[in-house]
């Protein structure tokens, strides 16, 4: 595969939340079937969680881990697209007993959490807060426990920071050299959102973009695949004569596998063949449907053992599809420019690791 990508597992979205890693797991691993939320885009958080709406539509699903046929150029650079905006049922109608069924108006700003007697915590923080979940999470978690969730981060983050200026840690070296970086960080973001965003939202410039993405796209075949990855040989070795033996594929990777996909007994959805390394490669297309790799393929992150279930043409993505890989590559062909501008404006000295002055990076000694 790509250089870029550490395994197969990680072509696609790898839900993992900080704030609530636990509760997510725990919920997300149960795979508990709860209702579909739309998410409205065009509305803003405050329209969307004026009211508590009825049972959204069924929405066809998003393999979490299928992201064939994008270009998306460097994923490392930053994104001024606007997080998903919270459906209008995330603020459930505590204590209305058809609260699914029940449209309710909240008017105003209410308080939603009040801390010590005088800290106070209003809908709309919950909205920021529910503003910044994929929408994976936003379509499969309850409105009740993406409420919960949300109020338990306000308490929880408010204790701790409390906490932590009553220790005078605020004031601490640590604190304000985090400080610091945090705010160069945060400026280079906005930055890069003013000067972005007017282009990554231009409607003409992202067709154009869809354009040359149509005429540079290669066909190729696509491989349906399910996955296993082991840390060491002899776990592999073990797997593969678990196989051998008849074991079911997918009960062997929700059991031993350490990628993402283990939840999903290793489902990789749909791959490119042009987004996997060669030596990968080689090992799946003498494959046919239903086989898997009878020796597990050594990658720096583990040992890879992969089973086709079925192969097909690959086709570019439509406008909608490719909206978000568009906008990527727009926000980095701007970035780019303006680093130019800044860079050609700039009295800039290269040196080498020793301290010799060098005309031009490229031209820096390689480390013996």
């Amino acid at each position: 595969m790509k250089t870029r990508r550490a395994s197969l597992v990680v072509i696609g979205t790898v839900m993992f939340f900080t704030a609530f890693g636990g509760a997510l797991k725990k919920h997300f691993s149960k795979g508990e079937q709860s209702e579909n939320i739309n998410i409205e885009e065009s509305k803003t958080s405050e329209e969307l969680g004026n009211s508590v709406a009825e049972p959204a539509a069924e929405q066809p699903s998003t393999p979490p881990l299928n992201d064939h046929n994008k270009n998306d150029g460097d994923s490392s650079s930053p994104e001024p697209v606007a997080p998903p905006t919270p459906p209008a049922s995330v603020l459930p109608s505590h204590g209305t007993p058809d609260a699914k069924t029940e449209k309710k108006k909240i008017s105003g700003d209410p308080v939603i959490l009040r801390i010590n007697g005088r800290k106070e915590f209003r809908r709309s923080d919950i909205l920021a807060i529910l503003a910044s979940f994929p929408p994976q999470v936003l379509q499969h978690m309850p409105p009740e426990k993406l409420y919960e969730l949300s109020r338990d981060q306000l308490l929880n983050s408010f204790l701790l920071v409390e906490q932590g200026r009553k220790r005078g840690l605020d004031q601490s070296k640590q604190y304000l050299d985090e400080l610091a970086r945090f705010k160069d960080d945060l400026l280079v973001r906005i930055l890069i959102a003013i000067e972005t965003s007017p282009h990554a939202d231009n409607e003409t410039e992202l067709k154009a973009k869809y354009t040359k993405y149509l005429v540079e796209f290669k066909k190729g075949n696509e491989f349906l695949l399910q996955h296993i990855l082991v840390s060491t040989e002899e776990e592999a070795k073990g797997i593969l004569d678990e196989l051998k033996k008849g074991s079911d594929f997918a009960e062997l990777a929700r059991k031993h596998s350490i990628a993402p996909s283990k939840s999903t007994g290793g489902d990789e959805g749909f791959i490119s063949i042009t987004d996997i390394q060669q030596p990968i490669r080689d090992q799946l297309t003498p494959l046919k449907k239903n086989e898997y790799t009878t020796q597990a393929i050594q990658a720096s992150d583990g040992y890879h053992i992969l089973k086709l279930l079925d192969t097909r043409e690959s086709k570019p993505q439509s406008f909608e599809e490719a909206a978000q890989m568009l906008r990527r590559a727009i926000v980095y062909e701007y970035m780019s420019k303006l680093l130019d501008r800044l860079k050609k404006g700039a009295r800039i000295e290269y040196f080498s690791e020793e301290g010799t002055p060098v005309s031009r990076p490229d031209t820096v000694p390689a480390t013996q």
